[in-house]
């Protein structure tokens, strides 16, 4: 790949992320020569000048998720909530007032089991503790909630403590959760269909 065929890659990347009705810039034909792009300063400038005028339309980003419970706000702004395990995973969405499994098998999900694990992601504590969770096998289990593209809550369950369940924040911080109930967050997307 030359040079301008690379510069251009980037601007088309760059310009992906804007949400205005801008024609946007299209990769060069293979027969664009090296003069199309003879002054690169010149494109990123431009770029950056469009970036500051549309910085205020643009949420500000949220910080990582250093909360253990998922609060009554977030609870009402929560669209998607995805369980993984090792093993499998599963994404649930909100689509309407309803809520669906993502991917296949697609199927509308138990409410009074998305409640009771909402309830249990509300009422969880956390002390401090000395442990921390490495990697891989540590993690049993990963919750990951959103609304839209943020995260509001992201818990990495590592293993059973004496006091809990040992967990790792977005923050990254690790604590020692009470309260959290592994059986209501299959990673299956099967066990949250709604029963007929």
């Amino acid at each position: 790949m030359n040079q301008a065929s690379t510069l251009a890659a980037l601007l088309v990347a760059l310009a992906a992320g804007c949400d205005d009705q801008r024609p946007r810039v299209s990769a060069p034909a293979a027969s664009a020569s090296p003069a199309d792009f003879s002054n690169p300063s010149s494109l990123f400038q431009q770029e950056a000048e469009h970036q500051r005028e549309h910085a205020a339309e643009r949420p500000a980003p949220r910080p990582a998720p250093s909360s253990v419970a998922l609060s009554k706000v977030a609870r009402a702004e929560l669209t998607s909530l995805h369980v993984s395990s090792l093993k499998d995973g599963v994404m649930l969405e909100k689509v309407g007032d309803a809520w669906q499994t993502k991917y296949t098998p697609r199927c509308l999900v138990d409410e009074r089991m998305l409640s009771a694990a909402l309830d249990n992601l509300a009422s969880l504590t956390r002390s401090e503790t000395g442990q921390r969770v490495i990697s891989g096998p540590d993690f049993v289990l990963s919750i990951v909630a959103r609304a839209g593209l943020a995260k509001l809550l992201v818990l990495d369950v590592g293993p059973a403590t004496q006091q809990g369940q040992l967990m790792q924040l977005g923050d990254g911080s690790t604590w020692d959760v009470k309260g959290f109930k592994p059986a209501l967050f299959p990673a299956d997307s099967r066990a949250w269909c709604r029963k007929p």
